[in-house]
């Protein structure tokens, strides 16, 4: 589309010029018919104005806005200044049907999210909400989103969302759980070695309740790690 190719050689413009064009681009990104437009000027104006003017518009797209296309553009660029304010939005997000705006969510949750997120989590992926590169896209988010997690009960918890994609998700879910269990074997392996060095420290310390506190947490991630691997048929692994 002409317009998305102006829209992206617009930092070329003279600097007398530019007034003008944001003031189009604006009109753009809540009037122009085509959706990957009005993202495209989103994108646009997310680098060329300031906070105070940017985030209004952005609010507004996300409220009004008929397309996830742009919804989600705009959650995601609110997310980059205003984290906790996408947070309070993106909750309100959570029931939409389309997939896309999902991973959407889950995006934004998967940076941002705490413990009482783990239920969108597990419903999006253990409900068949979504589907192809979006159940792709929703596994890597909650992927993320666990690494970010320092509970590792939580961490225990997500195993039977994973084992839910691993036995019931599609082709595309199934064909990246070995590179999933494989990225989040070597998260917790490097947890161990810090709990190693906080048991280390806290017997050197004279602290044994620490030292106690350090070993139950490396158990705890060697269960997660055992429970990650088993994921992975053995033929898998062997052939991998």
């Amino acid at each position: 589309d002409i317009r998305q190719t102006a829209l992206s050689k617009f930092t070329r413009l003279k600097v007398a010029n530019k007034t003008a064009g944001l003031a189009e681009v604006r009109k753009m990104a809540v009037t122009d018919s085509i959706s990957s437009v009005r993202s495209a000027a989103l994108t646009v104006l997310s680098s060329q104005l300031a906070v105070a003017d940017l985030q209004p518009i952005l609010e507004d797209r996300i409220a009004k806005d008929r397309s996830y296309m742009v919804v989600t553009k705009a959650l995601t660029e609110l997310n980059k200044i205003d984290p906790h304010r996408a947070m309070v939005l993106a909750k309100g997000l959570e029931n939409e049907p389309a997939g896309s705006m999902l991973v959407g969510v889950a995006r934004i949750y998967s940076a941002n999210g705490g413990p009482e997120q783990f239920a969108f989590f597990e419903r999006i992926l253990t409900t068949n909400k979504l589907q192809g590169f979006d159940a792709i896209g929703g596994l890597n988010a909650f992927t993320i989103y666990v690494t970010n997690q320092e509970d590792l009960a939580l961490a225990k918890k997500s195993i039977a969302v994973f084992r839910y994609q691993a036995e019931n998700g599609g082709m595309y879910s199934q064909m990246f759980i070995p590179q999933i269990s494989e990225y989040l074997t070597e998260h917790f392996t490097q947890r161990i070695a810090g709990y190693e060095a906080e048991e280390a420290e806290a017997k050197k310390a004279g602290n044994a309740h620490a030292a106690d506190a350090a070993r139950a947490k490396k158990s705890e991630a060697e269960a997660i790690i055992r429970d990650l691997k088993a994921l992975v048929p053995a033929e898998t692994e062997e052939g991998h």
